[in-house]
């Protein structure tokens, strides 16, 4: 596969998550949140399945050893997901598709926090001047008062913490068992069994709401859950990293224009600011490793040179 083509597949995965959220605005009107996460990650996890067990019997005894082995990673991997799912779907239901694009997207800026918190790897100087660019854009996406932040805002936030430390896990989890396939089905299983469960508990179960929100469940398990992560996997093949963070810091942006054109989302220009310096910051944590990288290169190659 070309790098051009690798790019282009990862544009289109960014494009898949940004416009989910207006699959899950959509539904988060008409049935309760664990109901469609669960629905949501049934469906993926069904998708996926073929591919796992492909996964597995090709380096069966590896991988069942490998994941023996990360009973408690796998544990805490699967209630972090879910809390994140959940808590960005809940967010739905009192914020814009805007603002959960933009907010969700924290997760990269709180990563190395994350990081630190659990492998005591102290963070760059860079994500330091990320995380106050970051805390001015919050700022202003709520106008100017952080009072002005709805619930669904700060469980956006939320969520954007969970996926951080679910970042760190599967990254650690995946270098040791080598299965991504695996563990993602493993993954979105967990995650849709508490879900139904804890929708049978807390919320009230109506088929006739599932039928109405079956396109949004579809569109965000088949789309967001099935497609554009395997993409991912596929396209990191052949792509720099640095253009795959790049590319993939775009699905704040396609959430964005998917609400303002769909939902008919608005901000203020105070709003935009805020979305803007949110974006810069997200950037600004994902190149900095490559560019003081290709930076050291260049010195280098001027000192040979000489």
């Amino acid at each position: 596969m070309s790098r051009l083509r690798a790019d282009l597949l990862l544009l289109l995965a960014a494009f898949l998550w940004g416009t989910t959220f207006v699959a899950q605005k959509l539904a988060a009107a008409d049935i309760g949140a664990f109901l469609f996460v669960g629905s949501r990650f049934l469906i993926s996890a069904m998708i996926l399945a073929p591919f796992a067990y492909w996964e597995r019997s090709r380096r069966k005894k590896s991988v069942t050893a490998s994941v023996k082995t990360l009973k408690k990673h796998l544990a805490a991997l699967y209630v972090v997901f879910l809390a994140g799912v959940a808590a960005q779907q809940f967010a739905m239901q009192t914020t814009s598709v805007t603002n959960a694009g933009f907010l969700t997207g924290l997760y990269v800026l709180l990563t190395p926090f994350a990081a630190w918190a659990i492998f005591r790897e102290r963070p760059a100087a860079i994500s330091w001047i990320a995380a106050v660019l970051c805390l001015l854009g919050v700022f202003l996406l709520g106008d100017g008062s952080l009072s002005r932040l709805t619930q669904g805002d700060w469980l956006a936030i939320f969520g954007a913490a969970m996926f951080a430390v679910h970042t760190v896990l599967i990254t650690l989890i995946v270098v040791k068992s080598r299965a991504p396939l695996t563990l993602a089905f493993q993954q979105y299983a967990a995650c849709a069994l508490f879900g139904l469960v804890c929708a049978g508990i807390f919320e009230t179960f109506d088929w006739s709401l599932i039928v109405k929100s079956l396109p949004e469940i579809l569109y965000a398990a088949v789309m967001s859950g099935a497609i554009a992560y395997t993409l991912q996997i596929v396209s990191q093949q052949h792509t720099p990293p640095s253009d795959a963070a790049v590319i993939l810091s775009g699905e704040a942006l396609f959430a964005a224009l998917a609400g303002a054109w769909l939902m008919g989302d608005r901000l203020s220009w105070l709003g935009w600011t805020g979305c803007g310096l949110i974006f810069a910051a997200i950037l600004m944590v994902q190149l900095a490793p490559y560019a003081k990288k290709y930076l050291l290169l260049a010195r280098q190659r001027k000192i040979i040179l000489k």
